[in-house]
């Protein structure tokens, strides 16, 4: 573990941010480094061919690959999923900088992981289905270094809440709302960047300022 780092982030959290180039506010609301366990992001997965055994972040950048190679596809939707390719594959230079440091599970940790995967465990934690592997790593990590848990998945935040009840945690509205509060971005600028994530497939129903 790096000894200065206080939050753990997901899957959804870091690629809407790598998404519409804004990693840099990410860092700067969270601190550097953040931590994401190898289940959200792990380097040299290029060469694995099975996808089921790379991460999440792996998969979704190939799935931006094979779109913006899909010949069926409109050539505006080519050229936006290959633009997303780019992005996500920025986050090996943060990997590299030290900016995101890549974690494995703990021995506690992987039983805490274990528990919250599985359908025999997860009515303990409030929620009728197991999480994902990354929200359960996330959630892992967060619980047993004391950090905050960077979610979206209201799932995750609901177990949390049962493991450690009043935990710290952010999710991208909340990250939003601080960010605009802190002076790092303005109002108008905070309600433009979750129109982009929104527009890009993240599920949100109400912007981080909705009365401006």
């Amino acid at each position: 573990m790096s000894s200065s780092a206080r939050a753990v982030a997901d899957t959804v959290v870091l690629r809407y941010f790598l998404f519409v180039d804004r990693m840099g506010l990410l860092l700067d609301l969270l601190g550097e480094p953040i931590v994401v366990p190898d289940a959200v992001y792990s380097p040299d997965e290029e060469e694995v061919e099975n996808e089921h055994l790379v991460s999440e972040i792996e998969r979704s950048i190939r799935w931006q690959r094979a779109a913006a190679r899909d010949r069926r596809r409109p050539e505006d939707k080519r050229r936006q999923a290959a633009g997303l390719e780019r992005r996500l594959l920025e986050v090996r230079g943060h990997v590299d900088a030290g900016r995101i440091v890549v974690e494995q599970l703990s021995t506690s940790e992987i039983d805490l992981f274990v528990r919250l995967t599985s359908v025999e465990h997860v009515a303990e934690f409030g929620i009728v289905a197991p999480l994902g592997a990354g929200e359960a790593a996330c959630i892992a990590i967060a619980h047993e270094q004391s950090m905050t848990l960077v979610t979206d998945d209201n799932d995750a935040l609901r177990a949390f809440d049962a493991i450690k009840k009043g935990a710290a945690y952010e999710r991208i509205r909340k990250l939003l709302i601080r960010a605009a509060s802190e002076g790092l971005i303005d109002v108008e600028q905070a309600n433009g960047i979750y129109g982009e994530i929104v527009a890009l497939g993240f599920y949100g129903d109400q912007f981080p300022f909705p009365d401006s």
